[in-house]
C-alpha cells in the first residue's frame, strides 16, 4: 500500500492548491482564517458564492475551528442585511416647500384639471407659484 501514498499526498495537495486559489474564500473559512475572510469580503468576494460541489463558505460554518472566520463571515451577512433593510441617506425627499405647500399644489392642480379656473387661480395667488409651471413639469398621464 506504500505505492499509492505519494500518489494520495499529491492529489490532496493538488486539491489544497485548487481550493486555495479557485475558491479563496471557502478556504479561509475551512482554515478558521478571519484576517484572510475579511480581507477577501472587501475584495468583493461574497459568502454566497458555491463551489464546484454547491458548497458555499456560509455552508462552512460552525464547523470546529472555524470561530473567528465564523464571526467574520456571520458579521458580513449581517452588514449586508442591514443595507437591504435601511434605504439609502438620499433614498427620498420632502416636497419642495413642505407638506402643506405640496397639497396645496395638488388640490390647485386637481381644480383646475376639473375645470375650476377662478378657484384654482385664487390658490395660485394665495401661494404665490405658477400653476402653469406646475403643469408643464408635471408628467401628462394617459389614463
Amino acid at each position: 500500500m506504500e505505492g499509492g501514498r505519494p500518489h494520495r499526498q499529491r492529489q490532496d495537495y493538488e486539491a489544497f492548491l485548487t481550493a486555495a486559489t479557485e475558491y479563496p474564500l471557502h478556504f479561509a473559512v475551512a482554515c478558521g482564517d478571519a484576517e484572510w475572510a475579511g480581507d477577501l469580503l472587501k475584495a468583493g468576494r461574497t459568502p454566497q458564492d458555491p463551489d464546484l460541489e454547491g458548497t458555499t463558505p456560509t455552508d462552512l460554518l460552525g464547523r470546529p475551528g472555524n470561530d473567528q472566520s465564523d464571526q467574520v463571515i456571520r458579521a458580513h451577512n449581517r452588514s449586508k442585511l442591514f443595507d437591504e433593510l435601511l434605504p439609502a441617506a438620499n433614498a427620498w425627499k420632502p416636497p419642495e416647500g413642505g407638506f402643506g405647500a405640496d397639497a396645496k399644489r395638488q388640490v390647485g392642480a386637481a381644480m383646475k384639471a376639473q375645470g375650476e379656473e377662478r378657484e384654482a387661480r385664487s390658490l395660485e395667488s394665495d401661494n404665490g407659484f405658477d400653476m402653469e409651471k406646475e403643469r408643464r413639469q408635471e408628467p401628462s398621464s394617459s389614463i
